[in-house]
């Protein structure tokens, strides 16, 4: 974790935008489904998986990928959801708030047409994220 922190914190002095770090996010959601989900994701795109099936394995991914925290999901309407990571290390560092966003767009775009991430950053604090999901 202690590497980790430190490369994020150095990506944060590069000063990218917003977008740039979304972009990035996004990109290696992007990367990661090249290589080890593309086969399992175009099963499910042919099975007619949506972003809920993604969303609700979001936990079980987390913890076999994130040294830290824990992710919930809740369902807020048909194509709208909330992730909340708790006891995250790594929340309090712009980048890596940012780039999670990112990610999850990746991650729900492999089922949609397109998604959308905010941040809900009132109830974000160093060791908590909290995002609002949508799509369409």
């Amino acid at each position: 974790m202690d590497v980790a922190r430190a490369h994020y914190q150095a990506c944060d002095k590069l000063g990218l935008t917003e977008t740039e770090l979304v972009e990035t996010g996004r990109a290696a959601m992007r990367r990661a489904n090249a290589t080890a989900l593309s086969l399992v994701t175009s099963l499910a795109q042919g099975a007619g998986v949506t972003p809920w099936s993604a969303l609700a394995q979001t936990p079980r991914f987390w913890s076999s990928t994130c040294d830290g925290g824990f992710i919930g999901v809740a369902k807020l309407g048909p194509k709208e959801a909330r992730a909340e990571v708790v006891g995250y290390p790594l929340a309090g560092i712009r980048y890596n708030r940012i780039t999670m966003r990112g990610i999850f767009v990746g991650c729900v775009e492999l089922f949609c047409q397109k998604a959308y991430v905010k941040e809900l950053t009132p109830q974000c604090d160093h060791r908590t994220l909290v995002m609002k999901v949508s799509w369409v």
